[in-house]
């Protein structure tokens, strides 16, 4: 985390000369088999992510902190879990928040004990939360963790819908209307998100943003936002980059790099208290709603 081994799309010293005040870490459940427990995975990584912090990287655990920090030029790391696969009773949720993890992607691209996956199966793609799944969801809304869902079937993203009575966000999503791909939401999902108070981190996967493995451009990157914006209003973007998660040739690959997008912006009629909305200002009025 802390390296400067340009192979990583994220290091703190980047984040730093991107003037960045926050950036999510999320602690990804790998497919392939390892020679230690899921628990034990997520153990070693928080203790790598705690490990990191000094004074010049603080964990976040609330809004006021993200909030103290910024105004002290100090960086925040917020913890999240990718696929709560851990997770067989609500106590497993309990143990994730006391470890300080505060947001909570529900799955990623295999069934697990909340919920199901995007799929291009119909069938499967329809598949909706389990029991302790939309358990899951009211916990959460009661704790204060933001309900992420990124990687969900649509099923499950009704489900959500029709529970949460907290924003809630997808944090690496695109449109799509845009790119006809599952791991997209419809406009009627962006519209529901959006009535929610939740926010949509774009993401720059080129498979997502274009429909090309191999790589993106940065107009793939402006259609998706302004199609975000016209359908969802200009308070449900975000960044969602998932850098360090994504591969192909980048238009944007690493944090210094986010002004040029911002500049393309620009070049397209978004103003500049639209584009703070973007970079910083939505997701930190979602998380002070949730937490």
């Amino acid at each position: 985390m802390c390296s400067s081994d340009l192979s990583f799309d994220v290091d703190l010293k980047r984040l730093r000369e991107a003037e960045a005040i926050a950036q999510f870490f999320a602690v990804w459940m790998p497919n392939d088999a390892t020679d230690w427990s899921d628990w034990t995975h997520v153990e070693r990584l928080v203790s790598i992510f705690k490990d990191s912090l000094s004074e010049r990287f603080r964990h976040a655990l609330r809004v006021e902190d993200l909030e103290k920090n910024a105004k002290e030029k100090v960086l925040s790391g917020v913890l999240s879990i990718e696929d709560c696969r851990v997770v067989k009773t609500l106590d497993d949720l309990e143990l994730l928040y006391s470890m300080g993890f505060r947001s909570f992607g529900l799955i990623w691209n295999t069934a697990n004990s909340l919920a199901f996956p995007n799929s291009t199966d119909r069938n499967e793609m329809q598949k909706g939360l389990t029991p302790l799944g939309k358990e899951a969801i009211e916990w959460l809304n009661d704790r204060g963790g933001v309900v992420d869902v990124a990687h969900l079937s649509d099923g499950g993203f009704w489900d959500v819908v029709e529970i949460s009575q907290k924003p809630f966000a997808a944090t690496h999503s695109n449109a799509r209307s845009v790119t006809d791909h599952p791991r997209n939401l419809t406009d009627e999902m962006i519209r529901a998100l959006a009535e929610s108070g939740g926010v949509i981190g774009l993401n720059f996967h080129p498979a997502f943003l274009s429909g090309n493995r191999e790589g993106n451009r940065l107009e793939d990157h402006v259609k998706h936002l302004n199609h975000l914006k016209n359908i969802g209003g200009e308070d449900i973007v975000a960044i969602g980059s998932d850098f360090d998660g994504v591969t192909g040739e980048l238009a944007i690959k690493d944090p210094t790099e986010m002004a040029v997008l911002f500049d393309a912006l620009k070049k397209e009629g978004w103003s500049e208290g639209q584009i703070q909305k973007l970079a910083r200002d939505n997701v930190l009025r979602m998380l002070r709603d949730v937490w």
